[in-house]
This record gives C-alpha cells, structure tokens and sequence, in this order.
C-alpha cells in the first residue's frame, strides 16, 4: 500500500504540469547548499527552500475506503506538491527573466505580431545537428493563450 500510495503521489505531482517532468535532478545527499555557473560563467548559489502540502487523514477514515478513494487521498498531496512547484519554478523564472533584461510587456495592450516576435529575440532556441529547431515551450495564462489562438491563424494566413 506505501508503494502504490508513493507511485500515485508521484504521478499526481508530475501531472500537474508536462514541465515538471523535463526539470532534469540530481540527489544531493548531504550538505545544506550547492551552486551552478551560468552561461556568463558566473557561480551562482541555489536558495534551497523548504517545500510542503499538509493533510491531515485520521486513520479511522480508512476504514472501508475503497481502493479508489485511496489512490485519490493519495493523489491530493501530490498534487498540491506540483503545483507548489509550478509556483515557485514561475517566481525563479520571473527573476530571472527581470534579471537578464529578457522581460516583454505589452503595456496591458493585446498581444500582436510585433511583440511576440520581439519575444522570440529574447529567446535562445537550440538547433538539431541537422538543422531542426528545438522549440521551447511557451506558457500563458488563459487570457493570453485566448489571444495567441485568435492571433496565429492570422499570422500564417498572411493576415
């Protein structure tokens, strides 16, 4: 049961988000700190920041709970641990985005052709050794992937 429990708190964490799954880790197993070089060469330390979902079952609960309401208590925490995760991995990327200069703001206008090709500018995309590139993922909340629908049938149609 602590390994199928395990196995779906894992998977719900990894669904939250495709993204979660491309973070590439490594297991640090002892000291209370650690550092990487950016591509400036600059050694930067990682704030490392303690992360956790509480929820609360009284064992009494348990009883007669079918095998699906426990994968589904065993899915919450790990949902709520992707999501955690989501959130802080965007309050990093936006610092680091302000920090480099690579911040696009449209000003509250609509997104439109200009802009989002000024945001590619900013954007280091990598190339296959045959030549492919090896495209980013974009994120946008619900109004700003609204618009980018609305937006490139436009620009692929010539419009």
């Amino acid at each position: 049961m602590i390994e199928l429990r395990n196995a779906q708190m894992f998977d719900a964490m990894f669904s939250v988000s495709p993204v979660l799954t491309q973070i590439p880790f490594r297991a640090q197993r002892e000291g209370k700190e650690s550092s990487f070089q950016n591509e400036q060469g600059e050694i930067r330390k990682i704030d490392y920041q303690r992360k956790s979902v509480t929820i609360q079952r009284k064992t009494e609960d348990a009883r007669g709970m079918t095998l699906e309401q426990f994968i589904e208590t065993a899915r919450e925490p790990g949902t709520g641990m992707g999501k955690e995760m989501m959130r802080t991995l965007f309050q990093v990327l936006d610092a680091a985005t302000k920090e480099t200069g690579n911040v696009v703001n449209a000003g509250g206008k609509p997104i439109s052709i200009d802009l989002f090709l000024g945001l590619l500018e900013k954007i280091q995309i990598d190339f296959t050794p045959d030549g492919n590139p090896i495209w980013p993922s974009f994120h946008a909340g619900s109004e700003m992937h609204a618009q980018f629908q609305r937006l490139f049938p436009e620009c692929v149609n010539g419009g």
